[in-house]
């Protein structure tokens, strides 16, 4: 009996192989450093809180010290409560260290902002 086909397969096989899985229906720009503005209708997701006070219109903290695993548990319901407040029109993330599981998290972050490549720097 076998468990695997021996053939290729052109079809995608699993929902997190594809480029959009991951993506909401708003704009989404992975960002390098937190810039000093927003738009008003800006969300952001940070992965640390923080002392520095920003003006967004919501920001959502993945983690409160930059551990991953909080990441990744906390990722799909940040990029879904933005997805779903009508007064956010579009998304900010920061990256995490692509190391250990902050390169699956940077895939998932990636997928989701697909459609909008360029980082906002």
């Amino acid at each position: 009996m076998f468990l695997f086909s021996t053939q290729k397969s052109e079809k995608i096989t699993a929902p997190g192989l594809l480029k959009s899985h991951y993506s909401p229906k708003k704009p989404l720009y992975i960002i390098s450093e937190i810039p000093a503005d927003f738009p008003e209708n800006t969300g952001l997701i940070l992965h640390q809180t923080s002392q520095i006070r920003m003006q967004a219109a919501k920001i959502i903290y993945t983690s409160q010290n930059n551990q991953l695993l909080e990441i990744a548990s906390h990722l799909f319901s940040a990029l879904h409560s933005m997805e779903d407040d009508s007064n956010i029109k579009q998304i900010y993330i920061e990256p995490v260290e692509e190391k250990g599981l902050g390169i699956a998290i940077m895939d998932r972050i990636r997928k989701a902002a697909y459609q909008y490549k360029n980082e906002m720097d």
